[in-house]
């Protein structure tokens, strides 16, 4: 759609430019407005999977996340790196959610 000129972005909400395409693209703290809403991915697992299986897969996303053909493709996608994994990850996740509720809240888009 962008690429079409059916739409202008006119802010990314997260705390730096992002790469790429994007590059242009002012935030929304550059304008004045103290918001950062970056999109969290994530591989996600219940509380049943051992500690052994946890920290093999920690070690795998973490050789994938310094993997520079990873973030060859990352680029591609035009995709911000976010690379965090274990409590570090959630931590970062909590604290966002409550960052959002409080966002939303103030934005109207919850009651």
């Amino acid at each position: 759609q962008l690429d079409a000129g059916k739409i202008r972005i006119l802010a990314v909400l997260s705390d730096e430019r992002l790469p790429g395409k994007l590059a242009d693209i002012p935030t929304a703290k550059e304008q004045g407005y103290d918001i950062s809403w970056p999109v969290i991915r994530g591989f996600y697992m219940g509380p049943e999977v051992s500690d052994e299986d946890l920290n093999w897969w920690k070690s795998q996303f973490g050789s994938l996340l310094a993997d520079e053909d990873f973030a060859k493709l990352r680029e591609q996608r035009d995709l911000f790196p976010l690379s965090m994994t274990g409590d570090e990850l959630k931590a970062f996740v909590e604290k966002q959610v409550q960052d959002y509720k409080a966002l939303a809240g103030e934005f109207g888009l919850v009651k």
